[in-house]
C-alpha cells in the first residue's frame, strides 16, 4: 500500500485543483452580471470574462476526470492486491477450515469490487470538507455570520446520514453472507448438475437456491430504501440551508443585489456537490469497511505448518515417516502412531476398506493433513495424481503440457508411454480436439 502513496497523493491534487476551478463561476458571475447591466463597460471585457470562464471550466474538467481515472487506476491495483492476498491464504488453508468455496468466491467478486468501485469517491469525499469551508467562507462575504446556517444545518443532518450509513453498513454485512450461502448452493448445483439431471432433483435445488435468495432480496431492498432516504438527506440539505440563509437574512434587514444574490446562489451550488459527495464517502466507507473486516477476518485465519521436510543425507525419492500421529477437525488423530519407509524406485500400493484412511495417507505426504507429533521426510519431488482429473477447456494437447513448452519428442514419448495414441485416433481432430470444461465432451 506504501508503494501506492504517489498515485494517491496526485489524484488527491488533482481533485483539489478542480475545486478551486469550481468557485470560478461564484468569482466572475458579478462581473459578468454588472457588464450585461452596464452599457459602459468595454465589450472586450464581456469576452475576457466569456474565455476565462470557459478555460478554467476545461481545465476543471481535465483536473476532475484526471483524478477520477488515477483513483480508478488505484482503486484496481488495491482490488488486485487484495485478491492475490485472497487467493495466497486459500492455497494454505488446511483440510477442514470450515471456509465453503460460495465465501470465497464472494469476497473475489463481491467484497473486493465494492473497494474498486468506491475508490473514487472515497478520493471525493476527502477533499469535500475542504471545499465546503472554502464556500461557507465565500458566502460570508455576501451575507455575513449567516453563513454559519449552513454549518448549523450540515450538523444536524449528519447524525441521520451517520444512522443511515451505520444501519446500511449491518444491511450490507448481513447481504454478503446471504450471498455466500447463494454462491456455495449455485457452485455445488452446477459442479454436480449431471448427477442432478440422472435423479432428477433440480426443484428441491432450486428451491434450497431461491430461499437463500430471497433472504438476500429482502436485505437488499431494505438497503435500497435506506439509500433512498440518504440520498433524500442529502439532496435537500443544501436548499434547506439556502432557504434558511436567504429567510433570517431578509428578516433581519439584509438585502441583495441582483449580480450578489446570483453569486449566493451560485455559492451554494458549490456546497452542494461537496455535502453530496462527503455523505456518499461516508456511506461507501461503512461499505467498505464491513467488506475490509470481511476479508480481513478470512486472512487471519490459520495456515497449515509446513512439517514435511526434505534430508539432503537421503536418497532422492525416499519417503520417511516416523510415529506420525495425523488429525482432521477434532482432537482424535484419524491416523496414530504411522511408521512408513519407501525407498527409491519402490512400487507400494495401499490397500484398506472405505474410510480406513489411504487418502489421509496419501495427504499426509503433501503436507495437506493436519499433523500433530512425529517427522515425515520427502526427499525429491512429489507428483500427485487424483481420482477424478482437473481438465481446462482446451485441446488435449494442451491439457496433456499444462502451460510447458512444446517439446515434440518429449511429447511422443510421454504419448506413446502412457498409451494415449489409440485414444488421439478416436478423436476427429487428433490430440488437438477441443475439450470442455471438466472433461465433459469426453467418455472413460
Amino acid at each position: 500500500m506504501y508503494a501506492l502513496k504517489n498515485q494517491f497523493l496526485l489524484s488527491m491534487f488533482l481533485f483539489l485543483l478542480y475545486c478551486a476551478f469550481s468557485f470560478t463561476p461564484s468569482v466572475i458571475l458579478p462581473h459578468m452580471v454588472n457588464y450585461v447591466q452596464d452599457p459602459s463597460v468595454p465589450y472586450w471585457h464581456g469576452i475576457l470574462y466569456t474565455v476565462f470562464a470557459v478555460l478554467t471550466s476545461i481545465l476543471g474538467s481535465l483536473c476532475y476526470y484526471h483524478s477520477q481515472w488515477q483513483s480508478g487506476l488505484l482503486g484496481m491495483k488495491i482490488r488486485t492486491m487484495m485478491m492475490a492476498a485472497i487467493y495466497r491464504k486459500a492455497t494454505r488453508l488446511p483440510k477442514g477450515s470450515g471456509v465453503n468455496s460460495g465465501h470465497i468466491v464472494n469476497l473475489f467478486a463481491g467484497d473486493t469490487n465494492l473497494i474498486f468501485d468506491g475508490m473514487p469517491q472515497m478520493i471525493s469525499g476527502l477533499i469535500s470538507p475542504i471545499q465546503l469551508l472554502g464556500a461557507v467562507v465565500f458566502l460570508g462575504f455576501y451575507v455575513g455570520y449567516y453563513c454559519l446556517l449552513v454549518v448549523v444545518v450540515i450538523v444536524l443532518a449528519f447524525p441521520i446520514n451517520v444512522l443511515m450509513a451505520q444501519q446500511s453498513s449491518k444491511l450490507r454485512y448481513a447481504i454478503q453472507q446471504k450471498a455466500d450461502v447463494r454462491l456455495k448452493l449455485t457452485t455445488e448445483f452446477i459442479q454436480g448438475i449431471r448427477i442432478v439431471k440422472y435423479y432428477a432433483w433440480e426443484k428441491p435445488f432450486l428451491k434450497n437456491i431461491n430461499s437463500a435468495r430471497d433472504g438476500e432480496i429482502d436485505r437488499v431492498r431494505s438497503l435500497c430504501i435506506l439509500r433512498a432516504g440518504v440520498m433524500f438527506v442529502i439532496g435537500n440539505t443544501s436548499s434547506i440551508a439556502l432557504g434558511l440563509v436567504l429567510l433570517f437574512y431578509g428578516l433581519w434587514g439584509g438585502k441583495l443585489k441582483i449580480d450578489e444574490a446570483f453569486t449566493v446562489i451560485a455559492i451554494m451550488n458549490n456546497i452542494r456537490l461537496p455535502l453530496s459527495w462527503t455523505s456518499i464517502a461516508y456511506l461507501l466507507y461503512t461499505y467498505n469497511k464491513a467488506s475490509i473486516d470481511r476479508i480481513g477476518a478470512f486472512l487471519k485465519r490459520p495456515e497449515r505448518t509446513p512439517y514435511v521436510f526434505s534430508d539432503d543425507s537421503r536418497p532422492v525419492g525416499s519417503i520417511s515417516i516416523e510415529n506420525a500421529d495425523f488429525l482432521w477437525t477434532s482432537n482424535e488423530p484419524v491416523l496414530k502412531n504411522i511408521n512408513l519407509e519407501v525407498n527409491p524406485g519402490e512400487k507400494v500400493y495401499v490397500v484398506g476398506k472405505v474410510g480406513s484412511g489411504k487418502s489421509s495417507l496419501v495427504m499426509s505426504l503433501l503436507g495437506e493433513m493436519p499433523f500433530s507429533t512425529g517427522s515425515v521426510c520427502v526427499t525429491g519431488k512429489v507428483a500427485y495424481v487424483p481420482q477424478q482429473a482437473w481438465i481446462y477447456n482446451a485441446t488435449v494437447r494442451d491439457n496433456i503440457l499444462f502451460g510447458s513448452e512444446y517439446d515434440k519428442d518429449k511429447y511422443d514419448k510421454v504419448v506413446t508411454a502412457t498409451s494415449l495414441l489409440t485414444d488421439f485416433k478416436q478423436f476427429h481432430a487428433g490430440d488437438l480436439t477441443e475439450v470442455g470444461d471438466r472433461g465433459m465432451n469426453l467418455s472413460g
